[in-house]
């Protein structure tokens, strides 16, 4: 459960950080001519967010990762609970096209690295992807 809760959070803040940045943008395009000193510190305090939102998606994947590495220990699957074996799949964020070692979730068919990373999703079925 809170492997789901962070792995979805993790997915997510992507965007989220994304509209703060367009909702700043608004604030400083409004007070442009209403009060100009706005843009101008919000311009001085941007690399300083950019580093905050960075850091802070980092940080959801290093929790992400020591929770799944956690229940892998156990042989056990971060998503769903059930039983995970050795497997070796295809890592889609490598550069080389080697299968790599991995535990593989016979229930909801997710697979992960040692480190914790998710492998490979499970494929939509057709009934799902249809609503």
């Amino acid at each position: 459960m809170l492997y789901r809760f962070t792995h979805a959070l993790a997915e997510a803040y992507g965007f989220v950080a994304f509209g703060c940045f367009v909702l700043l943008f608004l604030i400083a395009f409004a007070f442009t001519v209403l009060y100009p000193i706005v843009p101008l510190i919000l311009i001085m305090l941007a690399p300083f967010a950019v580093v905050l939102a960075v850091g802070g998606s980092r940080l959801l994947r290093i929790i992400e990762h020591s929770i799944a590495r956690r229940r892998l220990q156990t042989s056990r699957c971060p998503n769903c609970g059930g039983r995970c074996e050795a497997a070796r799949r295809m890592d889609s964020d490598a550069d080389d096209e080697a299968p790599v070692e991995a535990l593989a979730c016979a229930g909801c068919g997710r697979a992960f690295a040692a480190s914790g990373r998710l492998l490979q999703t499970p494929p939509q079925s057709s009934s799902s992807a249809a609503h």
